[in-house]
C-alpha cells in the first residue's frame, strides 16, 4: 500500500515517493472555536484531509503533517500574523536539500479565508 503521510515513511519511502511525484502538500489552518460541537482544529483538519484524498487520488505526493498556526483565534494562540508565510519559505528552504528532483511543487491549503 502506496504512503502519502510524510511523518510515516521511512526514509527510502521519501526517497522513492519525491522521485516518483515531487509534489508537497502542506495543510495549514488555524486554531479557533467552531462551536461547542468542532474540535478547535478543524480548520488544518478538514486541510489534511483535503491534502490527503487529492494525494490518493494522483497516485502520489507526500502530505505535510498539519500546520495549525497563523492569525490567533479562541483560545489565543498568538503568533505573528505572518507566521505562515515564514513556516513556508522554511520549508522551501529544506526541501531544496533534495535539488536533484529538477523540479517540484508545493501545494499549500489553507482551509480558512485569512
Amino acid at each position: 500500500m502506496k504512503k502519502f503521510k510524510y511523518e510515516e515513511m521511512t526514509p527510502n519511502e521519501f526517497l522513492k515517493a519525491v522521485k516518483s511525484m515531487p509534489v508537497f502538500f502542506v495543510p495549514t489552518g488555524l486554531l479557533e472555536w467552531h462551536g461547542e460541537h468542532l474540535p478547535l482544529g478543524l480548520d488544518s483538519l478538514k486541510a489534511y484531509s483535503l491534502c490527503m484524498q487529492t494525494a490518493e487520488k494522483l497516485g502520489g505526493g507526500i502530505v505535510l503533517p498539519p500546520n495549525y498556526y497563523g492569525r490567533p483565534g479562541f483560545p489565543r494562540v498568538n503568533l505573528d500574523n505572518n507566521i505562515d508565510h515564514f513556516l513556508i519559505i522554511l520549508l522551501m528552504a529544506c526541501l531544496l536539500e533534495y535539488s536533484y528532483v529538477l523540479q517540484w511543487d508545493i501545494i499549500v491549503v489553507n482551509n480558512n479565508k485569512y
